[in-house]
C-alpha cells in the first residue's frame, strides 16, 4: 500500500512539473511579461497547494501542515521558474518561438 501511495504522489508531482514546464515555455514564447510569468507560478502553486489542502481536510488532517505544504508548492514552482529562466539565458534550452513562426 505504501508503494502505491508513493507512486501516486510521484506521478502527480511529475505530471504537474511537466505541465508547468510546457506552459511556462509557451508563456515565454508569447512575450517577456513578468506578471504573466509570476501569474503562472502562482496559478500552478495554488492549484497544487489547494489540492493538497482539500485532500488533507477530507481525510481529517490538521490544517497547519497542509498550509505549509501549500506554501512549499508555491516555492517549488517559483524555483522551477528561476531555473527555467536561467537555462534559457545560458542557451541550454530554447524558447518555443525558435521552433514555431509567430504571426
Amino acid at each position: 500500500m505504501a508503494r502505491l501511495a508513493f507512486f501516486t504522489q510521484w506521478w502527480r508531482s511529475a505530471s504537474c512539473g511537466l505541465l508547468f514546464g510546457v506552459t511556462y515555455r509557451y508563456i515565454l514564447r508569447q512575450d517577456k511579461n513578468l506578471q504573466l510569468k509570476a501569474g503562472s507560478v502562482l496559478a500552478f502553486g495554488l492549484v497544487r497547494g489547494l489540492t493538497q489542502l482539500d485532500t488533507g481536510v477530507a481525510f481529517g488532517s490538521k490544517i497547519l501542515p497542509l498550509l505549509v505544504m501549500g506554501c512549499e508548492s508555491l516555492w517549488w514552482f517559483a524555483i522551477a521558474a528561476i531555473i527555467f529562466d536561467k537555462a534559457l539565458q545560458q542557451g541550454w534550452i530554447q524558447p518555443l518561438s525558435k521552433f514555431y513562426a509567430t504571426n
